[in-house]
């Protein structure tokens, strides 16, 4: 009963904290239908705030209002700067903006900030006895403080006329904007209120936690559960939800691990999410913008087999230059495939997902499992690989059929923050964090040595080869033009008739074997398989390679995204410690200036260089728009 006590009041403790973050996020998400990854770096601004605030003053409060203010105008220029000109645009690029922010956020917080723990003194020194322990007076205030902005942020959303505007943006943004709602100003108290909570837990929690660049990054996870189990934009709900799931984790604690308790928090809700979902069928992506016809397609397409010929000489050629090149071109391509599948469902399908990695990382699991188990045979390894890669590829098939949108994205999210935290769970299957080796020898790999000669290099050249062609042959055939239209309009293509859940499935399928295949192939060639590959770094990184290359372009781009990046990344490894600050900067240059990637951007002048070529003849005319379903205007 003893510890059973104290938990509860830790757990009220960490879930009132948690409650002003995701609530913060909750409201973003109502009002712009953004998430925003860069809530945690806010609130680890917000605890640094605090401790300059204090060493300069050594007034506490002074520190919690700098805080609050600080951050949240850091919030109010973000909305500006940042989110206001992709407003209108696809989902995608807000969150990766945003993503790209923490990034830069958190590098430049090491770079100023040294990666020291600072340590904040607590304003308050008494101590209340609770079960014969002396439990920390400041702690209960925390409580206090969190309860009493949560029940003041309710009260203004309930009654005040901005709360109200608030409320109607979130509800229809439209009829708010024609019954005079003042939208953009709106937007700017939504992101400086979620902001400005983000920073005041983070300087509320920084005696207890400690400050820390990386502390964000531990919050804001938990922060996207709660939103999601709270009802995305549900402000109230996420409070709540906050105080459950804080509970939850503390006396969960009493029994079993921490990483335990979080990956059956996340499983549940998953399950909330689809039962509250089912039954909605649209798309997150938005429609593509209408593309050329006659002679600047005609252009595109001899600019394309040109660019395809010139790579495949490159792939082929290359390696035989240097002997050490190979090895490096062989994991872009492994990469590059994994690209090639995340743009089928996103590019193709127009379905947001970021878990496609976490079926690359159990396909390359499976191999290194069944190694360290004595099976050794390259058939088996991988028929079993792709057979654990499609049940995963399923799981998210049945996703399209249950949910749309953002909930759609939030569910692959959860289930790779799930598939991460499966080997520290399960340490003695999976290596835990050390990881696992693929044991036998060159057998696995059918004899052929990754590490020496060119052999396994034009081995994965010839797999890769084979699936690309797999592909493009879908993509060509009458099932690839069905599932590009429902992935255009979902709701046109099922009332002509087609069964958009069955296509849906079928296309998560094949993307899940492309990345299966891409699985298996890196686990012969690196012989080593880590927790990293099922979590969502993973994810993102193929989502990024997609993008960057272009994800409309569904084999060439991803192809082109991975070697461009992998090489950026490597080169920033071996150049500077500086990587997560340049990689995010690159992010930022993609949404910005390559929003559909740098396939996108040739397309884009092609099409220039078509129309001054023919300056009097349109590339589109309205009628032919009309014709194939897009709007001209």
């Amino acid at each position: 009963m003893h510890d059973i006590l104290l938990q509860l009041l830790n757990g009220l403790v960490v879930g009132s904290s948690l409650a002003l973050v995701a609530s913060g996020l909750a409201l973003v998400f109502g009002v712009l239908d953004i998430v925003n990854f860069a809530q945690g770096e806010l609130f680890m601004l917000g605890g640094y705030v605090l401790f300059f605030t204090l060493q300069a003053t050594n007034n506490f409060l002074l520190g919690l209002i700098a805080a609050a203010v600080i951050v949240g105008l850091l919030g109010g220029a973000v909305l500006y700067g940042m989110v206001w000109p992709l407003l209108g645009r696809s989902t995608a690029l807000p969150l990766l903006a945003t993503l790209g922010l923490s990034l830069i956020l958190q590098q430049l917080a090491t770079n100023f900030f040294n990666s020291t723990t600072r340590s904040v003194a607590a304003p308050i020194d008494l101590r209340i006895p609770v079960e014969n322990v002396d439990y920390p007076a400041y702690n209960i205030a925390i409580i206090g403080v969190s309860a009493a902005l949560l029940v003041a942020g309710y009260f203004f959303l309930k009654s005040t006329r901005y709360g109200i505007w608030l409320r109607a943006v979130a509800e229809n943004r439209p009829m708010a904007a024609a019954l005079g709602v003042p939208v953009p100003r709106v937007y700017f108290l939504a992101f400086v209120l979620s902001a400005g909570l983000a920073g005041v837990a983070g300087a509320l929690l920084a005696p207890v936690v400690s400050v820390y660049t990386t502390v964000g990054s531990d919050v804001i996870l938990n922060a996207f559960i709660v939103v999601v189990a709270g009802g995305m934009g549900n402000f109230r709900g996420a409070a709540l939800v906050a105080l459950l799931l804080g509970e939850v984790e503390a006396l969960g604690s009493i029994w079993f691990r921490p990483v335990e308790v979080q990956v059956f928090a996340l499983f549940l809700v998953i399950a909330i999410l689809v039962y509250r979902s089912r039954g909605k069928t649209a798309a997150v992506f938005a429609r593509p913008p209408v593309v050329a016809r006659g002679s600047a397609a005609i252009l595109s397409r001899r600019v394309y087999a040109v660019l395809a010929a010139l790579l495949l000489i490159a792939a082929l050629v290359l390696p035989l230059v240097t002997e050490n090149l190979s090895q490096r071109i062989g994991i872009y391509l492994i990469y590059g495939l994994l690209g090639v599948s995340v743009a089928l469902i996103t590019g193709f399908g127009r379905l947001f997902n970021i878990g496609v990695g976490a079926i690359f990382g159990l396909s390359a699991y499976s191999v290194a499992f069944l190694t360290n188990h004595g099976t050794t045979n390259p058939f088996v390894l991988l028929v079993v690989a792709v057979a654990a890669a499609l049940v995963m590829a399923a799981l998210f098939g049945v996703y399209t059929n249950v949910a749309s949108g953002i909930e759609y994205m939030m569910l692959t999210f959860l289930t790779t923050l799930a598939m991460g935290a499966v080997p520290s769970v399960a340490p003695q299957i999976t290596g835990g964090d050390n990881g696992l080796q693929v044991k036998g020898g060159l057998v696995p790999s059918f004899g052929l040595n990754p590490l020496i000669g060119s052999e396994f290099y034009y081995f994965i050249v010839a797999v890769i080869l084979v699936c690309v062609g797999m592909c493009w042959f879908v993509l060509s055939s009458q099932f690839g033009r069905v599932a590009q239209a429902i992935g255009r309009n979902p709701a046109r293509a099922a009332a002509l008739g087609y069964r958009v859940s069955q296509q849906r499935m079928v296309l998560t399928l094949i993307a899940g074997f492309l990345a299966a295949i891409a699985g298996w192939l890196y686990a012969l060639d690196n012989s080593f398989v880590s927790q990293d590959l099922l979590g969502l770094t993973n994810s993102l990184n193929g989502l990024l390679y997609a993008l960057v290359g272009g994800a409309e372009h569904v084999i060439l781009g991803p192809l082109i995204g991975a070697a461009g990046m992998r090489d950026l990344t490597d080169s920033l490894g071996r150049l500077t410690s500086q990587s997560s600050l340049y990689i995010g900067l690159a992010l930022l240059v993609v949404v910005y200036l390559m929003p559909n990637g740098i396939l996108g951007l040739v397309d884009l002048v092609v099409r220039q260089s078509a129309g001054r070529a023919a300056p009097g003849r349109p590339l589109i005319t309205s009628q032919s728009a009309r014709r194939e379903g897009f709007d001209p205007g």
